[in-house]
């Protein structure tokens, strides 16, 4: 499908190698124009060789001086002919189309200088085009006068274009010297800046001091009768402008070294036929109008023009770099959101134009933040610039596939005929993610979620990329192979989180949320050692909403911190209520998220929240969740170091529900491992189970650390994990959570030291 953006380049890998190859296009280019420009001075020698004469569309300045009149008879008398003025027009013609293209040559090189400041080729073209123009313009202007009303001075006319000749080349000079003066300097930082007055200035200077010269040798009766020689130097004054021309090379060589651009590549090879043309005059041409005086005439032009072209070259580089930039991700090489955008909705229209079915991918990187997080950013870019190329492996070329943005990707598959073909495209890139990447760190493993909606369920190019969103989502949260197609429920649970989101917003405001506590028993003990706990929201229209149906949402909205500050004060005072029904201690388990271990103030806030409620570190655990704790724990070491300080427990919450090793475990700033009630529940049943419970535990002991074991539902699993000695459990079939109210009632048996038979006596089974 042809669409009118350009097509993003391919995946790079960012080597040294797709370096390399830029750089040696670049220099094949230059050696290209180098050659065309050797060739183009070379040409008028070989055309001569097989018998072509320049001259024969001139006259010479004897036969236009015995025209009465001189040149302006010449030119408005038609009985004299063409023929005998064509020599001064021809002169004349070349010229001033010498003088029109330089002119316009450096108009070109300003405006490419005025729009990129860095670009001082620009300006050295610029000013040394613009002097050599108005340069030429006067040695045109005074020769074509003192022809008129000066007919005597027969070699006025060659001394100006030597004299003209001799200043351009300086012009040159000074330029290119000045243009290197300030790169050397733009080295070292604190030095004066690229000064493109001072240039002006030092080429106002050269060209009046050559005017008046010019005028001066108008006046004069007897110029030098060296201009034209008899032996191997035909025009021995051309030596001066050769010999300055060649002193010049070595800097705009120089300069191509710096910056090896095309607008540098030919600045420095103009001099080459500048140099060629001075040749042709030096050895060649004996008078006015003579084959080497023609050919001279013309390379003159050709030389201003080359930078033109090197201007040209530039622009149309820029653009492209612009263009580039503004379609392609510059990591990934990929498309971008711009260039995705464009080619989705063309698409899009021509799908519905054609009846053609279109689908897009949605993907998300599984684990690329805690990669990151861990190993850098440097990491991270391998990682995308790998899946980026694997990617493209797996759609065919005429499929978009851009960079969202961070971990996110999207591909535009168009004209497929059956779902499986796009099945087939998701699990090929899902299983080249489970092969590692290859990275300065090692081995680094990710995995993709993708999420797919198709063109005949949603015609509307933002609602289609909406719905694989939702898909990815989806994928992410459920599936085993993380890919999921859009179905029209995930709108209806995506509008129903909305809607929670919204009324949670107001929750804390409107007084919902209420805690409930869950008792935690010690092993060989029949009453509770500690509660935990857990929070529960209260809707006005739904009723009571358990912690996982709005925790997500408030964590991806931002209002965790403000509900995890709410769950700590009021735990805090709800322990130092209960302190005053018993003598004895009791510690509270407090769930908190990862956002709230990030903040910096947390030890200083539960600090004042001990100080006020009359509490010690012994009283409070705070419990974290174990893909929380291990992404966390490095960002947060100050913060979980100060707790552990304050004598505060920290607790990993459903342990082996996650992806945290075992060797986390003992660089984990933690003191007390929950085990996750998807192992506790299986336990009795499942073999595999019991000893991943069995190993926990007796790691745990060796390690010093606490365990209590979660959703005992069964008094098998209580018995096994007795037996197993664990040294906590919690869990329905000990209690449910329960309010406050029944928790005082059962931690005030204690001050009276009753003692009851059994847990089941205790808690009214």
């Amino acid at each position: 499908m042809q669409i009118s953006a350009p097509s993003p380049t391919c995946v790079s890998d960012g080597s040294n190698t797709t370096k390399n190859n830029r750089k040696h296009t670049l220099a094949s280019e230059h050696a290209t124009l180098l050659w065309v420009v050797v060739g183009v001075c070379l040409l008028p020698k070989l055309l001569n060789f097989f018998g072509a004469d320049f001259s024969a569309i001139g006259i010479s300045l004897h036969e236009l001086h015995s025209a009465p009149g001189g040149l302006a008879s010449l030119v408005g008398n038609p009985n004299l002919g063409f023929e005998v003025g064509k020599g001064p027009i021809i002169h004349a013609l070349l010229e001033w189309t010498a003088v029109m293209v330089a002119f316009f040559t450096a108009i070109v090189a300003f405006s490419h200088f005025f729009t990129d400041k860095q670009n001082n080729a620009a300006s050295v073209i610029g000013i040394a085009l613009l002097t050599c123009g108005a340069m030429e313009g006067f040695h045109a202007l005074t020769s074509l006068r003192i022809v008129e009303h000066t007919r005597d001075h027969v070699d006025f006319m060659p001394f100006t274009w030597s004299l003209a000749r001799t200043f351009n080349a300086a012009i040159f000079m000074v330029c290119a010297l000045i243009c290197l003066r300030y790169i050397d300097r733009k080295v070292h930082p604190g030095q004066s800046r690229f000064d493109v007055k001072l240039m002006l200035t030092i080429s106002g200077c050269i060209v009046l001091f050559a005017f008046i010269l010019m005028r001066a040798a108008a006046v004069v009766d007897d110029l030098p009768q060296t201009l034209y020689a008899e032996g191997l130097f035909k025009r021995p004054f051309e030596i001066a402008p050769i010999l300055i021309f060649i002193a010049t090379t070595p800097l705009l060589l120089r300069l191509y070294r710096r910056m090896p651009t095309m607008l540098n590549a030919t600045l420095a090879i103009s001099i080459i036929p500048h140099i060629t043309l001075e040749l042709y005059m030096l050895f060649g041409s004996a008078k006015l109008f003579d084959n080497s005086f023609i050919v001279a005439h013309t390379l003159k032009i050709f030389a201003y023009g080359l930078p033109f072209y090197g201007l040209v070259h530039s622009y149309i580089r820029a653009y492209q770099r612009v263009n580039h930039a503004y379609y392609n991700d510059s990591l990934t090489a990929a498309a971008n959101r711009n260039y995705f955008y464009l080619y989705a909705e063309t698409a899009l229209s021509r799908a519905a134009r054609e009846n053609k079915n279109m689908a897009i991918f949605y993907m998300d990187l599984n684990g690329f933040k805690e990669i990151n997080d861990t190993h850098g950013h440097e990491a991270g870019d391998d990682i995308l610039k790998a899946f980026a190329k694997r990617v493209q492996s797996c759609i065919r070329s005429e499929d978009c596939f851009a960079r969202m943005g961070g971990d996110e990707f999207v591909v535009t598959i168009y004209g497929f005929e059956h779902i499986e073909f796009l099945r087939g495209i998701a699990k090929k890139i899902s299983l080249l993610m489970k092969e590692p990447v290859p990275s300065d760190s090692g081995p680094l493993y990710v995995s993709v979620s993708i999420g797919i909606s198709i063109f005949a369920d949603e015609r509307d190019l933002n609602q289609l990329l909406h719905n694989a969103d939702l898909a990815m989502y989806e994928a992410k949260r459920k599936t085993s192979d993380h890919i999921c197609f859009f179905s029209d429920d995930m709108s209806d649970a995506h509008c129903d989180t909305l809607q929670l989101q919204s009324d949670l917003a107001n929750a804390l405001d409107n007084d919902e949320f209420y805690l409930v506590y869950q008792p935690v028993y010690e092993s060989g003990r029949e009453e509770p050692t500690a509660f935990e706990a857990l929070i529960r929201w209260k809707h006005p229209q739904r009723g009571d909403i358990l912690p996982d149906q709005f925790i997500s949402i408030a964590e991806r909205s931002g209002l965790i911190a403000d509900i995890d500050s709410w769950v700590m004060e009021t735990a805090c005072a709800q322990i130092a209520e209960w302190r005053e029904l018993s003598d004895q201690r009791l510690r509270l388990f407090i769930n908190c998220s990862a956002a709230q271990f990030a903040d910096n103030a947390l030890p200083t806030r539960l600090a004042g929240l001990m100080e006020k409620h009359q509490l010690e570190g012994k009283d409070l655990t705070l419990e974290i969740g174990e893909d929380q704790l291990v992404e966390c724990a490095a960002s947060c070491s100050n913060q979980f170091l100060a707790l552990r300080r304050m004598g505060i427990g920290i607790a990993m919450d459903n342990y082996g529900a996650g992806s945290a090793a075992v060797s986390h475990l003992h660089s984990l700033p933690i003191d007390t491992i929950k085990i996750d009630k998807s192992l506790v529940n299986g336990s009795t049943e499942c073999g595999q189970a019991k000893a991943i419970v069995r190993s926990t535990i007796e790691l745990a002991s060796d390690l010093g650390l606490n365990v209590v074991a979660e959703g005992v539902q069964s008094i098998a699993e209580f018995n096994l994990l007795r037996q197993l000695g664990c040294s906590g459990v919690q869990g329905l079939f000990l209690a449910a959570p329960m309010r406050s109210e029944k928790c005082a009632a059962i931690w005030a048996k204690r001050k009276k030291n009753e003692k009851t038979a059994n847990i089941t006596e205790l808690l009214g089974f």
